[in-house]
């Protein structure tokens, strides 16, 4: 029972997460100011706090005259006060600058601004008069002079282009690699898997021949490795706003993989494997199963599949994809995402590969299924232990 709960618990996570990223507006936050300035410094660590240091870069003007050049001509069009006064903060939303504010303001503030701004076609100013909205025009004005918007979309990424958000600690591809590899692993030996591949190889050999099983198992794995790669990018653009994010994914992933290896154990010892999915989703997987005898309904298999067996796969998923989301440089995101998942369903193509080519008969890999299963989970906990400290310990 305490396991079907944690599991559930690590699934509702997951779906948070991923309703974060795909409700929350791609917000980004040029500050200009003086380090001497107390409510520059403020509203650096409020922004910080509330949508993460990649989305903010702070620019003194004391420092560098081009950025003071850039506050007086911004100060100069949209007139915000009779001198230029600082802290002033652009606002960009998708990659548009579509609003400026200066002083200081409180966090619901900046959550209506971008709630507002996210609709709003023109650019919203915000000085000591008052906000006003003035028209699409200058939306195109101030990107001409805070400078092209790639660089303030790569400097939100936290790519090495352009400018870059200060205090961010970023990872190199030399730590991210182990880390995804061997999570990969973890949850590629994951007992779920296994145990629903096999079923539905067995169902459809029975039903329409080893040929159509084969044709089902391509489709169900194409259909897997889609699913698993579009939730791995919904977790790191997620998991990029979470302060703090490297404590709570190693917590979360030493528990599951304790949880794993506990479990895996205790169910070599009796001898039997009890499936840790709820009940609910069992049935709903099995169902899934018991109706994919083309290929068709194989991929559609696949689908519900990927989203019933995330409380069986989704701690080493939730590890990487949050350090995915530090990694510098960003282009090398979606390569290691792509190998993350290769990695994840090679197990299952070295499967279907020898059942196809008549290496492994369907009766053996299911008395092979029915032996192997507890140590499966025994190891797949295992790693993501090992994983969890990795990061815990060696990742910055």
């Amino acid at each position: 029972m305490e396991r079907g709960l944690l599991l559930i618990a690590s699934l509702t996570l997951a779906l948070v997460l991923v309703a974060t990223a795909l409700s929350q507006p791609a917000a980004y936050f040029i500050i200009y100011g003086e380090k001497g300035c107390p409510y520059c410094g403020k509203t650096k660590e409020l922004l910080s706090s509330c949508f993460g240091e990649q989305s903010v870069e702070f620019r003194d003007v004391l420092e560098n005259e081009t950025y003071l050049y850039q506050l007086v001509e911004l100060n100069n069009v949209l007139k915000l006060s009779e001198m230029p006064s600082v802290p002033f903060t652009v606002v960009f939303v998708n990659g548009a600058p579509k609003a400026a504010v200066l002083g200081f303001f409180k966090e619901e503030f900046w959550r209506k601004l971008l709630e507002r701004a996210s609709s709003f076609p023109g650019f919203i100013a915000v000085g000591e008069t008052g906000a006003k909205e003035l028209n699409e025009t200058y939306v195109q004005i101030v990107s001409s002079i805070v400078g092209p918007i790639k660089q303030s979309q790569a400097a939100a990424a936290g790519t090495t282009t352009g400018s870059t958000a200060e205090g961010v600690k970023r990872l190199s591809l030399s730590e991210a690699l182990p880390l995804v590899v061997f999570a990969a692993l973890a949850d590629s030996v994951n007992p779920c898997t296994f145990s629903v591949f096999t079923a539905l190889l067995l169902i459809v050999a029975a039903a329409r021949g080893l040929r159509r099983s084969v044709l089902s198992g391509v489709a169900f794995i194409s259909a897997v490795y889609i699913a698993y790669f579009a939730l791995g990018l919904g977790l790191i653009k997620a998991l990029g706003y979470v302060p703090g994010v490297k404590y709570v994914v190693a917590a979360l992933g030493l528990v599951l993989g304790s949880t794993a290896f506990i479990g895996g154990l205790e169910a070599r010892s009796k001898g039997a494997f009890k499936s840790p999915l709820p009940a609910s989703f069992r049935k709903l997987t099995e169902s899934a199963i018991e109706r994919a005898i083309n290929p068709l309904t194989a991929a559609l298999a696949g689908l519900v599949v990927s989203v019933t067996l995330l409380p069986c796969s989704s701690g080493p998923y939730i590890v990487a994809t949050a350090y995915l989301s530090r990694l510098d440089p960003q282009s090398m995101v979606i390569p290691l995402l792509m190998l993350y998942n290769a990695i994840f369903v090679a197990p299952l193509v070295a499967i279907l590969a020898a059942t196809a080519l008549a290496v492994l008969r369907l009766r053996r890999l299911k008395e092979w299924r029915s032996r192997r299963l507890p140590l499966l989970e025994a190891v797949s906990g295992a790693l993501l232990i090992g994983v969890s400290l990795y990061a815990l310990l060696a990742l910055p």
